[in-house]
């Protein structure tokens, strides 16, 4: 599976191959160019 999160009106994205099947590749936390933290979940 593929995670893509994408930047809204800037059309920046990040993709992450086998982000759902791979505890490898499990995102922790977003943090923002305005120093804004999105943390994962559990």
């Amino acid at each position: 599976m593929v995670l893509v999160i994408g930047g809204g009106d800037s059309g920046d994205s990040i993709t992450i191959e086998n982000a759902y099947t791979d505890g490898r590749y499990r995102i922790e936390e977003i943090v923002l160019a305005d120093k804004t933290v999105i943390a994962g979940t559990a």
